[in-house]
């Protein structure tokens, strides 16, 4: 059976100011599941680039940092010249970064299409999609002179001897310069595409597809190499006494194969599994990592080799022949996020818990066999987070959870309930959750059922979503209303049922409620001034609605496909665009992020979200005027989606092109399959014919270009 699987953004935390935002800084995940690139050594760092900004830093190779990049497009290729780092994407952004910390747009002289690139001391050579080529004699303003390498096969690998450029890439082919601007092509006896070539010492020696391994004196004349092992290669380093290549997986469950060679002449292949460092999530089903990677690239720190790839997994070896894995955790969708004391708390999907200081720099773990927290909040003393399966857990910090059990039944857990939120307030922790289930607690250990009853029996009326205390009134809304004062009697304050929609969240202005949810064709949106009487309001917002909250001055409600709307009334919403950063790009790129919770810290708001398959990304803005943005959030989402058979895509509404040109590529920078022109928004590429393995598609319609990774695993 064929799975596919999005290696795309897999949470969004969103950082606003009290109104809109005129200016947001992308702040990597402290940990993901995006496909990495390029990494290099700088003398004192390894920094390592990838899929939407990624940009990660390491003293050891072990220990990794998520750097802000300020953008969500795929980073190629990184190197460092000396005294700086650069960065480039294929859709033509160049970054570069004194420190590997912080980082700064070059925004003029863009490429197009790089994948790869290097650096003689004085002039940068770039190479990629379409045969592009480009260099760069100024390290200041890195402004890019686009050359003509005479061919159209994409070029996966460029590299510098010391005398000229070898560039290498789809189809066997092979290009070599002596000064970057003419280009002359070599026969290298082979079709197979290219994905890796480096100086071996005296010698260059290039792998690819096939099991393809060549070797080359002087980039003109190239032989090919019989190694004994049965693989295409990714990648090829060169120690100072041996050249090492790293093979793809061929299968699910295949394991690591390195081939090393002091001469290139004679190889041997060493069949290995990465010891894990921890314990490595898969972006696709969130359980223990149990499928082969792909690795790209590897770099030499010191004895250290250090390889990146799919699935942001890094691997280390000292001595080529026992690699250990180094990735960290991948933190699912979260859920809901909430103010304790000095930091911030976010929880989510498979018992994921963040902790930040100030929501730029987060910390966190997973919790084992936990479905996922719902809710938390903060009782003066310690965290309550509730969620799926009836879980229940409390911490002093964060850091250290316990779990806690309904009535003191251990069983309690395994039930099918969902407990959807939690509250502090009048002296007690309130949680309410499916079938009208409502749970009290003074102290977040003894626990009391709560749920209303009638003649003894417990009155069902549907599943309960959010709680609020307003200072003298308890209000929970989802598929009814019902209120208290006391958090032990509950009355029906909305009728039975609710008639057109359900709400999920509910906030008080201090002169009304305002609750949002889910209509048959639109958000919908109730207000109260009592919690008994409430009246319906045609918002006109399309989707969902997840959550809401009060911030003095205005509400915030945030929702599916990125949405957040504010209102002073609770009637008239106006959009908030979040798509747009200094880049002039959509950090949140897929367009399909739900926006799951929204709190107000008493000076910002902070935004989370994401779903089960989804891993992190993180915005941050600071507080901006009350002017509205022109774009309504999702304006600029380029989308796909993967069936069986077909690769299907929605390109951005400001397209500016009449026809888009649609192209998949292997990581190789191979092209697959013939490239499409599709004169309107929306269109597929079929991929069932495809083997399995990485790859990502392309689009172009002259003026913008956008690129996304995917998998394809049987």
């Amino acid at each position: 059976m064929l799975s596919l699987r999005n290696l795309g953004l897999c949470l969004a935390l969103t950082w606003l100011g009290s109104f809109a935002q005129t200016d947001w800084n992308w702040r990597p995940p402290l940990a993901q599941g995006d496909m990495l690139y390029g990494v290099t050594w700088t003398g004192s760092q390894l920094v390592a680039v990838g899929d939407r900004g990624i940009i990660l830093t390491s003293p050891d190779g072990i220990t990794w940092t998520g750097r802000t990049s300020g953008t969500s497009d795929m980073i190629s290729s990184v190197i460092w010249t000396g005294s700086k780092l650069v960065a480039i994407a294929p859709n033509g952004l160049t970054l570069t970064s004194p420190d590997g910390i912080k980082w700064t747009f070059v925004p003029r002289h863009r490429t197009q299409g790089v994948l790869s690139m290097t650096w003689t001391g004085s002039q940068f050579v770039a190479v990629g999609m379409g045969g592009t080529i480009w260099t760069s004699t100024d390290e200041d303003s890195l402004a890019w002179t686009e050359r003509t390498g005479g061919t159209t096969a994409s070029l996966s690998s460029v590299c510098w001897t010391g005398s000229q450029f070898v560039a290498v890439g789809e189809g066997g082919t092979i290009l070599t310069s002596q000064d970057g601007v003419t280009w002359a092509s070599r026969i290298s006896g082979t079709t197979n595409s290219l994905s890796s070539v480096t100086l071996a010492g005296s010698q260059l020696v290039a792998v690819g597809e096939g099991a393809t391994v060549l070797t080359s004196s002087d980039g003109i004349t190239w032989t090919p190499k019989v190694t004994g092992v049965v693989r295409s290669f990714s990648a090829v380093a060169w120690t100072g006494k041996q050249i090492v290549v790293l093979g793809l997986p061929r299968y699910a469950g295949d394991i690591l194969e390195v081939l090393t060679s002091p001469d290139g002449i004679k190889w041997t292949g060493i069949q290995t599994n990465p010891s894990p460092e921890g314990t490595y999530w898969n972006g696709a089903s969130g359980a223990p990592r149990g499928s082969p990677e792909s690795f790209y690239s590897m770099t030499l720190m010191g004895s250290m080799l250090v390889a990146v790839g799919e699935n942001g997994g890094i691997i280390t070896s000292a001595n080529d022949s026992i690699w250990t894995e180094r990735t960290c955790d991948m933190y699912q969708g979260l859920t809901s996020v909430t103010l304790a004391g000095s930091q911030l708390v976010a929880v989510g999907d498979y018992g994921t818990v963040l902790t930040s200081p100030n929501g730029i720099d987060w910390s966190g773990k997973h919790l084992e066999s936990l479905d996922g927290f719902l809710s938390v909040t903060w009782t003066g003393n310690q965290l309550v987070a509730v969620g799926r399966s009836g879980t229940i857990m409390t911490s002093p910090n964060g850091v250290d959870w316990t779990r806690r059990f309904f009535g003191g039944d251990t069983n309690f857990r395994a039930s099918s309930l969902k407990l959807n939120s939690v509250i502090w307030a009048n002296s007690q922790l309130v949680v309410v959750g499916d079938s009208t289930t409502i749970l009290t607690s003074p102290d977040g250990i003894t626990w009391t059922d709560r749920s209303p009853r009638e003649n003894g029996r417990k009155r069902d009326e549907g599943t309960l979503y959010s709680v609020i205390w307003t200072g003298s009134q308890f209000v929970t809304v989802g598929q009814s209303i019902l209120t208290s004062h006391d958090g032990v009697t509950w009355d029906n304050g909305g009728g039975s049922y609710l008639s057109g929609g359900v709400l999920h969240s509910v906030a008080w202005t201090g002169n009304q409620y305002v609750a949002v949810g889910d209509g048959p064709t639109s958000a919908f949106i109730m207000t109260s001034p009592d919690g008994g009487t409430w009246t319906h309001r045609n918002s006109g917002i399309i989707g969902p609605l997840f959550s809401t909250t009060w911030t003095g001055r205005q509400l915030v409600a945030v929702g599916r496909n990125e949405a957040i709307f504010i209102s002073q009334d609770g009637i008239v919403w106006d959009s908030v665009a979040v798509g747009q950063n200094r880049f002039g790009n959509n950090p949140l790129q897929g367009g399909s992020t739900s926006m799951n919770s929204v709190t107000w810290t008493g000076s910002q708001l902070v935004v989370v979200g994401g779903n089960l398959s989804e891993a992190s990304s993180i915005l941050t803005g600071p507080q901006g005027s009350n002017a509205i943005f022109a774009k309504q959030a999702g304006n600029n989402d380029f989308s796909f989606r993967l069936t069986r058979d077909a690769l299907i895509f929605s390109w951005p509404k400001d397209t500016r092109g009449t026809n888009v040109v649609a192209r998949l590529y292997a990581m190789s920078g191979r092209q697959v399959g013939p490239q499409k022109e599709l004169p309107s928004r929306e269109g597929y590429l079929p991929i069932g014919s495809l083997s399995p393995g990485p790859y990502f598609i392309d689009l172009n319609d002259g003026n913008r270009r956008f690129t996304r990774a995917f998998a394809i695993i049987r």
